[in-house]
């Protein structure tokens, strides 16, 4: 029995259950690749679709993070320092580049609050002196 058509209905009611080198091969085996035509094109406009789609997400990703690296890359702040040049003139000996985080650097001359100087001896932040007891 040829049923071309009854195969060309199932393939098109069961197209949601039936994967495509199923259909291709029961088509082929039976001689009846011409009425597996449209199942066998609905398949690949469907899978087409699919890559398409996912092609367009990854490339929308791909260009948001090349706008995040270029912008990172792009912000350079004015206030930076060059190690090798020092103090910025004109704005003293403030604490930017070298000076260690949280620490400021004191006036020489004028004691630190707690901490007794000895004429004659310089004062050194952090450092016990001598006489004084823990």
């Amino acid at each position: 029995n040829d049923m071309k058509e009854c195969f060309a209905a199932c393939l098109y009611t069961c197209y949601d259950h039936i994967r495509p080198d199923v259909g291709l091969e029961l088509a082929w085996r039976k001689g009846m690749l011409d009425f597996a035509m449209p199942f066998l094109i609905q398949v690949l406009r469907e899978y087409t679709s699919r890559i398409d789609a996912l092609d367009k997400k990854t490339q929308k990703k791909e260009e948001a993070e090349e706008k995040e690296k270029s912008a990172s890359n792009d912000f350079v702040p004015d206030y930076m320092v060059n190690p090798m040049m020092g103090s910025m003139p004109g704005f003293g000996n403030l604490a930017i580049g070298n000076a260690p985080m949280g620490m400021t650097p004191q006036p020489q001359g004028f004691p630190q609050p707690g901490m007794m100087q000895t004429p004659g001896m310089m004062q050194t932040p952090g450092m016990m002196q001598p006489g004084m007891g823990m």
